[in-house]
């Protein structure tokens, strides 16, 4: 409803997600793509990167690596502060 007129090419949007969707994943890639075209950059946010083997099986989570321009861990401080410090070098790109 909102999106055009929040979202533009300076916009640098926060995904947050365990990129386990139950949805179909062809809505999901859609709405992705329409995100890629529209934003600056899009960065997944994602909680279960705190497991070191972690990997983007779930069919969500294949989407949302395929299309992200980058993947954080966001389950404490110190990765809030990752994500900050990875905003500024984006914002000076």
């Amino acid at each position: 409803r909102y999106a055009r007129t929040l979202v533009g090419r300076r916009t640098v949007t926060l995904l947050i997600s365990d990129g386990l969707d139950t949805g179909e994943p062809a809505a999901l890639e859609r709405e992705l793509l329409w995100l890629k075209r529209h934003c600056r950059q899009l960065l997944w946010l994602n909680p279960l990167l705190r497991y070191g083997g972690y990997a983007p099986l779930a069919t969500g989570a294949q989407v949302l690596h395929q299309h992200a321009d980058g993947m954080l861990a966001v389950h404490n401080l110190s990765r809030l502060e990752d994500l900050a410090q990875a905003m500024v070098r984006l914002m000076h790109c």
